[in-house]
């Protein structure tokens, strides 16, 4: 059994997220896998998660119709990666907390610019939106780390969609390749701080004017990182986080460096300022878990993504600034 398997053994639910893949898509150039079926993780006929309101499942085009919903919007974080089931997301939780309807927007290995594209793609489906909730930050840190820098910008899976594009013969069997992990990764680069201001300028400044056109809220949540905000690890996370790092996935040691506390100092100073810049309710989770009871409970079944119990302490956290 490989190391990222045996992982299983503390957090069997993983075992469904590792098989989910991702589809190619116009514009957002990814997504989630249409119709994947589990005891953990579901997704409908547009790959949207599904969303557990009032105890019933809904697929995003069951919420079309609804006269008011709002979004969570984000990459795997959002999308509920590690929850043991589709009721412990965040947008189930919040749809609980709220006895209003939350939906998830969230998808693996999205950029911020991609979570405003699949944002374009189907808000005006709905009658009214009420709020977005952005629930982002670290895939845009994890790609200026890992990334030579791009004025086109960076994304998951860069170095294989350009080698597919250079060789077009038998492009329907290469597809599925892309979202293979891929062990070679080069992440000896340092994070651009300037163009992650100047990525953040742009998104920030249309989100802006997209909630003062359509009458909505937006609010952006940093998401959590464990030593950002300095967590006690408990027993089981010290298991994952060892196995992760002694791995042949160098994605969890991109996530390892990058946990560097200085980074997360200047990184969040800038996201701060660019919302303040443009208007946008700024939370930095990382703060919010600092001063709450739970911070030293197991939350993260990685770096980055978190157990039913983490979720449900991030919905808790969310509401209490949207109710």
């Amino acid at each position: 059994m490989s190391l990222l398997k045996s992982r299983y053994n503390l957090v069997p639910q993983m075992e469904y997220y590792d098989q989910i893949s991702c589809e190619f898509k116009p514009y957002v150039m990814f997504f989630n896998k249409r119709n994947f079926l589990s005891n953990t993780v579901n997704t409908d006929s547009n790959g949207f998660r599904f969303n557990i309101i009032k105890n019933k499942a809904y697929s995003l085009e069951d919420l079309y119709n609804e006269k008011e919903v709002s979004l969570v919007v984000g990459g795997s974080t959002a999308f509920g990666f590690g929850s043991s089931s589709d009721y412990n997301t965040i947008s189930s939780q919040l749809s609980i907390l709220s006895n209003e309807i939350y939906i998830n927007f969230g998808a693996t290995a999205f950029n911020s610019m991609q979570e405003l594209f699949l944002y374009i793609n189907f808000f005006q489906r709905f009658k009214k939106i009420k709020n977005v909730i952005i629930l982002s930050g670290i895939n845009d840190l994890f790609l200026s780390f890992s990334q030579k820098f791009d004025p086109w910008g960076n994304y998951f899976f860069k170095t294989e969609y350009e080698k597919l594009f250079l060789k077009t013969k038998n492009i329907k069997d290469k597809i599925y390749s892309l979202f293979e992990n891929k062990k070679n990764i080069n992440y000896k680069f340092n994070v651009n701080y300037k163009e992650i201001n100047l990525l953040y300028e742009k998104i920030f400044n249309i989100w802006s004017n997209l909630e003062r056109s359509n009458n909505f809220n937006v609010y952006f949540f940093l998401q959590p990182f464990p030593s950002w905000f300095n967590k006690n690890l408990t027993k089981e996370e010290i298991s994952l986080f060892d196995l992760l790092d002694n791995s042949d996935n160098k994605a969890h040691l991109i996530l390892k460096e990058i946990s560097n506390f200085n980074i997360y100092q200047k990184y969040s100073s800038i996201i701060k300022q660019s919302l303040k810049k443009n208007s946008i309710k700024y939370i930095n989770l990382n703060e919010e878990i600092l001063i709450n009871d739970k911070k030293n409970d197991w939350l993260f079944v990685d770096r980055v993504h978190m157990t039913d119990e983490g979720y449900s302490m991030l919905a808790k956290l969310i509401f209490n600034y949207i109710k």
